[in-house]
């Protein structure tokens, strides 16, 4: 056995290393050889590395040969004189898109445009858009319609966001074709120079009540009166108020219009609760319908209850007689007790209508505590006026009052 021999017999590349570096130039020449000829990726790419003086390009065409794409790439990135072009090529053949966007960033003197071509080529959007955003001298216009043609629209829109100098306009026509409305909407907010009017129309053209809120809402320089106008038109009750609630610039008479032509009592209440400057008497005549117009499916008379006791100026005569209209015993009940100058002798005969017991006795109960209380008023009155009036006046005063009171109780039926 030689001593080539020997050293090849040696399963250790590091100690063929220590080995190599003892041996003349003409035995690492036969070394390097046979090290190629095993095809062993790793043992060729160590030999180049570490042992001075050995034939790189021998071992750089043994590297190729393998087709092992992390070897040659750490080859072209570490070993000194290696061949850059070949290694690139041969990279390039294999088409693996991790190497080929790792030869570009980090290799001195990779060819870029070649690696660039060649990246277009495996169509895998994200190391085109990594390529782009990292690597120096990137053709950007090349890789920009690479992304589009992809029609991938995240990495179209982190590509517009991202890489410096991409061809904004051509990316945001992309999004728009392809007509996703969370990207058009997050393009317009988040892309310097975005085409905010194509935007808009865009958005508007989807008709998403959410997204058409969200843009008028975020983007700076939205054309609103398009976009409320659009909003209307979708007759989505609940953006059309987050709309009056968080847009300015819009008349509210308006977006009232809008919220009534829905019919919706829940947002019709909100718009009325919450809008600064809302038509209180529009929208009050508007949950009153919306709600009687459902009430023989569902009965449910909440949002004229809720109208008279939480919105501020609510007409209560005309929502107490929307009200009576439901037939809708408990929140007749309701109304009577919560809501402030309630017309209660209507109510009651309205409530005796219903024929439900139960909130019968309940009505009835709650006007005689009212009288209870009443009474106590007077009587405690009386105590203090008794101090300084004489007896007969006293006794003609008490006459009246029992007249009255008997009176007044007549309209509660027993």
């Amino acid at each position: 056995m030689d001593k080539l021999e020997f050293i090849m017999s040696i399963d250790d590349i590091e100690k063929i290393i220590v080995l190599a570096n003892r041996l003349n130039k003409k035995e690492k020449e036969e070394l390097a050889q046979k090290i190629v000829e095993t095809g062993n990726a790793k043992y060729i790419y160590k030999f180049a590395c570490h042992v001075k003086g050995s034939p790189i390009r021998k071992l750089a065409e043994g590297i190729i040969q393998t087709r092992k794409t992390e070897y040659i790439y750490w080859f072209a990135l570490n070993v000194e004189g290696a061949p850059i072009e070949k290694l690139a090529e041969a990279v390039i053949q294999i088409k693996g898109a991790y190497y080929i966007y790792k030869f570009a960033c980090n290799v001195e003197g990779a060819p870029i445009e070649k690696l660039a071509e060649a990246i277009v080529q495996t169509r895998d959007v994200e190391y085109i858009y990594k390529f782009a955003c990292d690597v120096k001298g990137a053709p950007i216009e090349k890789l920009a319609e690479a992304v589009i043609q992809i029609g991938d629209v995240e990495y179209i829109y982190k590509f517009a966001c991202n890489v410096e100098g991409s061809p904004i306009e051509k990316l945001a026509e992309a999004v728009i074709q392809i007509g996703d409305v969370e990207y058009i909407y997050k393009f317009a907010c988040n892309v310097e120079g975005s085409p905010i009017e194509k935007l808009a129309e865009a958005i508007i053209q989807t008709g998403n009540a959410k997204y058409i809120y969200k843009f008028a809402c975020h983007v700076k320089g939205s054309p609103i009166e398009k976009l409320a106008e659009a909003v209307i038109q979708t007759r989505n009750a609940k953006y059309i108020y987050m709309f009056a609630i968080d847009v300015k610039g819009f008349p509210i008479e308006k977006l009232a219009e809008g919220v009534i032509q829905t019919r919706n009592a829940e947002y019709i209440y909100k718009f009325a609760c919450d809008v600064e400057g809302a038509p209180i008497e529009k929208l009050a005549e508007v949950v009153i319908q919306a709600v009687i117009q459902t009430v023989i499916q569902t009965r449910n008379a909440k949002y004229i209850y809720m109208f008279a006791h939480d919105v501020k100026g609510a007409p209560i005569e005309k929502l107490a007689e929307g009200v009576i209209q439901t037939k809708n015993a408990e929140y007749i009940y309701k109304f009577a007790c919560d809501v402030e100058g309630a017309p209660i002798e209507k109510l009651w005969e309205a409530m005796q209508a219903t024929n439900n017991l139960e909130y019968i006795k309940k009505f009835k109960k709650y006007i005689e505590d009212i009288e209870e209380k009443q009474n106590q008023t007077v009587y405690h009155n009386i105590a203090k006026w008794i101090e300084d009036n004489d007896v007969e006046a006293i006794e003609q005063f008490l006459n009246t009052f029992e007249e009255k009171e008997k009176h007044d109780k007549g309209y509660v039926k027993k």
